[in-house]
């Protein structure tokens, strides 16, 4: 996506306009929640690259890594089931929900990045030759939570909607069995 006035981030070919308001359409959506799972993906390869340089982090940051991890891992499901469903009208109706979750997405993986990209380890050589690292340290403990939190509500939000059109799934071919045997008796 692509970063322009206001603080939404997307552009106008992720949206369309109608008579009450900007909606999402579903092909745009699944555009949408690629360039967040792309973004994810950078802002956790960034993470792991810290992380594994300091060696050890403090608990909050790990936690905030791992619920940023099954977000990004639930956003890549959700676009693999909104692709195939793109039609239906279940996701239809959502296109203003998956609108809503891809720019609150958006803004916290820019929180996040922004806080990845300010940590730094450098390197110096000491007056005695030694080689010491330096950390610049960013993860406040009150704003990391914050974020976390934010992330699991959108979690949840997302296991939600896997969940419904996994249970859509189960309904439809209930219903399409059913009217098979139907068919069946009543033919025979």
């Amino acid at each position: 996506m692509t970063r322009q006035s206001g603080r939404c981030g997307l552009s106008a070919p992720f949206t369309q306009k109608t008579r009450r308001s900007t909606v999402m359409d579903p092909i745009s959506a699944i555009a949408g929640i690629s360039t967040v799972c792309v973004r994810g993906a950078k802002i956790l390869v960034g993470f792991y690259e810290y992380i594994h340089e300091i060696g050890d982090v403090p608990r909050y940051v790990d936690q905030l890594t791992s619920v940023l991890s099954a977000v990004n891992s639930g956003l890549q499901q959700l676009k693999v089931m909104i692709t195939a469903r793109s039609k239906d009208d279940l996701v239809q109706r959502w296109a203003s929900d998956l609108k809503l979750m891809v720019v609150n997405c958006s803004e916290t993986f820019s929180q996040i990045e922004s806080m990845v990209e300010k940590a730094k380890i450098e390197t110096k050589s000491s007056s005695k030759g030694q080689i010491v690292k330096c950390i610049t340290w960013v993860w406040s403990e009150k704003k990391v939570n914050l974020l976390r939190e934010q992330l699991e509500r959108y979690k949840a939000s997302i296991f939600l909607m896997l969940e419904t059109l996994s249970g859509y799934d189960t309904h439809y071919i209930l219903n399409y069995v059913q009217m098979l045997k139907n068919l069946g008796s009543s033919s025979g």
